[in-house]
């Protein structure tokens, strides 16, 4: 079977909800943890309305599991901010080897030259 949806971790939640069912969710896992998703399925349980929301061609998550992961995951967002700054006339010499932080201003017409941090 193909997966069919992924889960990205973004949940809009009443906060009655929450304090009804967070302290039933439990750790009782291979690793010990409180997984959120549990939520769900406590919540299912229950006979409540569970909906899911389904984006269509829009980058909203990128998984990250490991560093390589998390490199490419850096880069597009590196990649999104220099294109942004592109777009207002900031001159990137080379935006791959460039990085500027989302919250960064630049003014139009700046140059910037590769290995900027």
């Amino acid at each position: 079977m193909k997966i069919k949806e992924v889960n990205t971790g973004i949940y809009i939640v009443k906060a009655e909800i929450l304090q009804k069912y967070l302290p039933r969710i439990k750790n009782e896992n291979s690793k010990g943890e409180f997984y959120l998703t549990d939520l769900v399925s406590l919540a299912i349980e229950d006979e409540k309305k569970v909906q899911s929301v389904e984006v269509k061609n829009k980058m909203v998550a990128h998984g990250v599991n490991n560093q390589e992961e998390l490199a490419e995951a850096t880069k597009i967002v590196y990649q999104a901010k220099a294109k942004q700054l592109m777009s207002e006339g900031v001159i990137f010499i080379d935006p791959a080897a460039s990085y500027v932080e989302e919250s960064v201003t630049v003014g139009a017409g700046t140059v910037i030259y590769p290995g900027a941090f």
